[in-house]
């Protein structure tokens, strides 16, 4: 394994503005859920993610067309489904045992079996359409980011001088977007060789979670006073914000966009049931 070189580092130190955006909101559930997690869409409107059933177990899901399907991992005891590209090509982890997390490719209901040598977790977040994929990884002593190719194995890819960098989301561009800490969990873009950190204003902390293949980039940020909800976001190319909040809800999160910019989601009702929710951009 070896480190991403880095060809610029700086850090957001400049005030965001706010945009105006409008969505119409679309909420859905896998059938029977305690609660549904949205974690990405394609351009075809496809949807993974994962749900927790009547027994508390974990399976990875997708949805297409009002239409289910349960995405459960080769002799898994909890499967998530975390990414997915314009070919339908899936991603995500599974728990082969309670002490190790293994990340896996899935293609055409065949699944393929991603675990960085020397790690107790390894975590498939996000594919794009060249067939990169992006994760995270733990090992005894530390935890970082990675890419990985057919070709070219595993690389890991780690925010400079920090101690923790999970990579969420990347773009056929090889545009990166996740969370580093510390001091305080911030989000981040890698593009064009160069890291920038950032928060949505006046967030306590931020993560990027999603990003299309214009740059735009949904999250999760989270206000410094403890018992207010965390809320989505949606990061634009100008680095203004828009919030993404389920209408109603006691917090939301904002977790993939394709290149239309429709985001997925999840949200809490009054009853703390999670339940996923899809929105639809409308006039500024």
């Amino acid at each position: 394994m070896h480190k991403l070189f880095v060809l610029a580092l700086f850090c957001s130190a400049v005030t965001f503005g706010f945009s105006q955006a409008s969505y119409n909101y679309n909420t859905f559930d896998y059938p029977g859920a305690l609660q549904t997690y949205p974690s990405a869409i394609n351009n075809s409107g496809e949807i993974v993610g994962y749900f927790i059933d009547s027994d508390n177990l974990t399976h990875g899901f997708s949805y297409l067309n009002g239409t289910f399907a349960t995405i459960n991992a080769p002799h898994a005891t909890l499967t998530t489904a975390r990414g997915i590209n314009n070919r339908g090509v899936i991603v995500g982890s599974f728990d082969p045992s309670s002490s190790t997390t293994e990340g896996f490719i899935m293609r055409n209901k065949t699944f393929e079996v991603l675990t960085m040598p020397g790690t107790t977790f390894t975590s498939a977040n996000a594919i794009n359409d060249s067939g990169v994929v992006a994760g995270t990884y733990s090992t005894a002593n530390s935890d970082g980011g990675y890419l990985w190719t057919s070709q070219g194995g595993f690389r890991t890819v780690d925010y400079p001088n920090s101690t923790s960098t999970s990579i969420n989301a990347i773009n056929d561009a090889g545009q990166l977007a996740g969370q580093v800490s510390p001091p305080f969990i911030s989000a981040f873009l890698y593009s064009g060789g160069q890291w920038a950190d950032f928060y949505y204003p006046g967030a306590m902390t931020t993560t990027g979670d999603g990003i299309n293949q214009s740059g735009e980039i949904v999250g999760i940020w989270s206000p410094s006073n403890p018992t207010a909800p965390s809320e989505g976001f949606l990061r634009d190319l100008n680095g203004d914000f828009s919030e993404i909040a389920f209408p109603g809800s006691n917090g939301s999160a904002a977790s993939g966009i394709n290149d239309a910019g429709m985001i997925v989601g999840n949200y809490t009702d009054s009853s703390g049931k999670e339940h996923g929710f899809v929105a639809i951009p409308g006039e500024k």
